[in-house]
């Protein structure tokens, strides 16, 4: 009833956001390797994580995070390439190497996933927080922010560090929901 056509309007709002996201900033995804230098640090981070090297070299943002997921992520596609004979019998570095185009494309396409992502957890949490439309109202600012569009056109850690943001809120939210009855007027008593 009521519920399915809330959640089916719900989608749609969402899906046209991210048709609208995909079909700005797919096509950044394949720029050529070297078009930003902000992404060299973060890709040369990847590397050294992929194998092993946990050495920050580079720190300037919460971006430890962003790199470690996005290193996991990459050893693993090499690991299956390599499983399925698809690695050319090269090890990750000689891999990584011989596949920078690639790499570059894949940091850009975690970076859009997960600026995707921020959209549908803001419309939880503001849902939550108020009613559909002024979680519809949150969503459409975030989607119209310039800057956070802008960042999350090339490698960049902020999409990711905004769905941390907003996962800790609806934990937070979450466990509020859960707490006893009564527990912040014991807790008030007792300070």
């Amino acid at each position: 009833g009521k519920q399915y056509t809330g959640t089916c309007f719900a989608v749609l709002f969402l899906g046209v956001l991210a048709a609208v996201a995909l079909h700005n900033f797919g096509l950044c995804i394949f720029r050529v390797w070297f078009y930003k230098s902000d992404e060299y640090v973060i890709a040369g981070e990847v590397i050294r994580f992929a194998q092993g090297s946990f050495r920050q070299h580079f720190f300037d943002m919460p971006g430890t995070p962003y790199i470690a997921l996005c290193a996991l992520l990459w050893a693993g596609w090499h690991g299956l390439l390599s499983l399925a004979g698809g690695a050319g019998g090269l090890n990750l570095a000689g891999y990584t190497y011989g596949h920078l185009p690639e790499l570059f494309y894949f940091l850009r396409g975690v970076t859009l996933f997960f600026y995707l992502a921020s959209y549908g957890l803001l419309y939880v949490l503001a849902r939550r927080l108020m009613n559909t439309g002024g979680a519809m109202a949150a969503t459409l600012l975030l989607a119209l922010s310039l800057p956070y569009a802008d960042y999350s056109s090339f490698v960049r850690v902020e999409s990711l560090t905004m769905c941390l943001i907003l996962g800790a809120l609806l934990l937070a939210v979450r466990w509020l929901d859960l707490a006893p009855e009564g527990w912040a007027a014991s807790a008030e008593a007792r300070a």
